[in-house]
Order: structure tokens, then sequence, then C-alpha cells
């Protein structure tokens, strides 16, 4: 494939990508992870897209170059589209869907900042599950109480999957459903 039908193709499937988040019937979000890229920090700053970083007082400061920042997106965010053509395919963050305000999915996503590391008594490391990459590894472990507490009741997540489509996962009755959003029919499959 000619280097200009390779840029072709990845603008298409961006384009694809970006109509596809825009076009979801409940309110989008993205928690976009600054310590990723300047340019992700730079765009979130110069938005109108009500923004914020996950991070509370102190930490918020201390941490405002590297810290992963929820965003609401209007329907027609030039933020969305800016995020998606350029940082797609680079794990910049994932973008999730639900019916509840900003202040409550704030507060969900807050809670699994950190996590206790097993066997090792009190000592909790940083949990970076809006990087698509680690996201993608952790919820197939999970089991179904696990997965009901992250993807709260009505939240759809999407990420790049490794092959840079959009897949769409979500706690179902059988346990986590994951579906390529970027087919038709939206094939389905259980991990």
């Amino acid at each position: 494939m000619s280097a200009i039908n390779a840029a072709d193709s990845a603008k298409a499937l961006r384009d694809a990508v970006s109509l596809s988040l825009r076009t979801q019937p409940n309110p989008l979000f993205g928690i976009i992870d600054a310590a990723r890229s300047q340019r992700a920090l730079h765009l979130l700053s110069s938005s109108t897209d009500q923004h914020d970083s996950l991070y509370n007082g102190e930490s918020a400061k201390k941490l405002a170059l590297v810290a992963p920042y929820l965003v609401k997106f209007s329907r027609y965010s030039e933020l969305l589209q800016a995020l998606v053509q350029e940082g797609w395919g680079e794990s910049w963050g994932i973008y999730l869907t639900c019916d509840r305000d900003f202040v409550e999915v704030r507060r969900h996503f807050r809670q699994f900042l950190t996590v206790e590391v097993e066997g090792q008594g009190n000592k909790r490391l940083l949990f970076r599950f809006y990087d698509p990459r680690v996201l993608r590894a952790y919820l197939p472990t999970c089991t179904a109480e696990e997965l009901k507490a992250f993807l709260a009741p009505n939240f759809d997540l999407f990420l790049e999957g490794e092959d840079a489509r959009l897949v769409r996962y979500r706690a179902g009755a059988g346990g986590l459903e994951v579906r390529d959003s970027m087919s038709p029919a939206g094939s389905s499959s259980k991990p």
C-alpha cells in the first residue's frame, strides 16, 4: 500500500470513529491522559467543552501536566474531532456514554485512580485505567461484580482496539460484552 493510500485509509478510519462517537444516543464523555501527549492537554485547555482533572486539591495541581481529565463533549465538539484526528491510535484516552451528569461520572471514576496490590497489605498503586491498552487487558479479567462496579449501569466504554478500530465494552448479564463498533452489524464477542 502506498503512503498516500495508507494516510487516506487512516483518515477514513478516524472520520468513522469520530462519527460513531458523535452519534451515540447518550451523552459522550472522554477520559484523556495528559501524560500521553502535551498536545492533548493543549487541546483540552483551549476547549469550551466541560472538563476537569480526575485529581483533587494539591494532587490536581502537582499532577496537572500528566493527569487524566474527564471531558463532557458537546454534540458538535471541535475538541472531540481534534482528539480523534490527532490522537486516535496513540492511546490518548478512552470514551464512554452514559445517562449521568459530569459530577457523577467524575466521582465514579475517581474511585479507580488507585488500587490495592493483592498480597501486599496496604500498598496502593496508580491504576491507569484511562489508557486503552491497560483497559483492554484489565476488563477481560474482571469478575461479574468487578464489571458491574467499574462499568456502572448504562456505561458503554469505547476504546481503540489493537488494530485501531473502535471497540465497545459493556457489562452484560453474562459478563463482559465486546462489540466491534465499526462494522455495520457490530459483531459481538466475549473475550
